[in-house]
């Protein structure tokens, strides 16, 4: 379990358990230690999330279950209980825990093998084996800030819209500061995203920051303000959410062909 900006994460291993009855594999069926000792299969990890650290649960999505990191390409050796070859990680993939924050990049720990669950077991360590030695190792692992899960359209050429739960915005202490909303999105060339603020009780757009005043976000951002058009068509466009201070809003997104990690409010200091 592994604490990231204030929630829980675990990596638990997923267990493919290779059947007697559908994977005719093991060498010795009829061994001192029955067939397949050990309950032979494959592992991958999946990716649960909690808010206090003891109720876990997936992803929510069509993907929540889905492996979070997935092993690498091989096949199992021939004449060989429990070894892959191919990938250093075609039996076993696993996530070490602990998360380190590097600049806008996220670094972790993979560990992987070409043994399944139980090859190591059914197998003499540093015994020769057919197809050369059994390669295992470490890698390290990056991904962008706040990458685990994204909201994303299911339709590249679909315009998708969403609104979330009342939100209520910081106050920015300090003069000359000014309160932004940032982003972490990431749009195809031929996608977008837009934002309006609406009123967290009616649901109505704050005035100034509609949907037809946002300026469409298009590329790959992370921490990027939103930003609106003020009054004129073609008058200058503003991040400062200031005049919102304090206020309770919905953030209603819209747009098309975009991958949505993370937003937040914050308060940008005097330029």
């Amino acid at each position: 379990m592994t604490q990231y900006a204030g929630i829980y994460l675990m990596f638990p291993l997923m267990f493919h358990y290779y059947h007697i009855s559908l994977d005719a594999h093991c060498a010795s069926p009829n061994g001192p230690n029955g067939p397949c000792a050990n309950l032979d299969g494959l592992l991958e990890p999946r990716l649960l999330v909690s808010r206090n650290g003891v109720n876990f649960s997936y992803a929510d999505g069509p993907n929540g279950r889905e492996a979070f990191l997935q092993r690498g390409v091989g096949v199992r050796r021939p004449n060989v209980t429990g070894i892959f070859s191919g990938d250093f990680d075609a039996g076993v993939t696993a996530v070490a825990r602990g998360i380190f924050e590097v600049g806008d990049q996220l670094v972790m720990i993979h560990q992987g093998w070409q043994y399944t669950h139980a090859g190591y077991a059914n197998n003499k360590p540093g015994a020769p084996v057919p197809g050369g030695p059994v390669l295992s190792g470490l890698q390290r692992l990056t991904m962008r800030q706040d990458g685990f899960v994204s909201l994303s359209t299911a339709d590249s050429t679909a315009t998708a819209s969403v609104r979330t739960v009342p939100l209520r915005l910081p106050s920015c202490e300090g003069a000359g500061s000014t309160l932004q909303l940032l982003l972490n999105v990431q749009t195809s060339v031929g996608g977008h995203l837009s934002l309006a603020l609406l009123h967290a009780v009616n649901g109505s757009a704050v005035p100034g920051f509609g949907l037809e005043a946002s300026q469409p976000m298009v590329g790959n951002f992370i921490g990027a303000p939103a930003s609106w058009l003020r009054s004129a068509p073609r008058s200058a466009a503003s991040s400062d959410l200031s005049a919102l201070s304090g206020a309770a809003v919905r953030l209603q997104m819209e747009g098309r062909d975009f991958n949505l990690f993370s937003f937040w409010a914050d308060c940008a200091p005097p330029p």
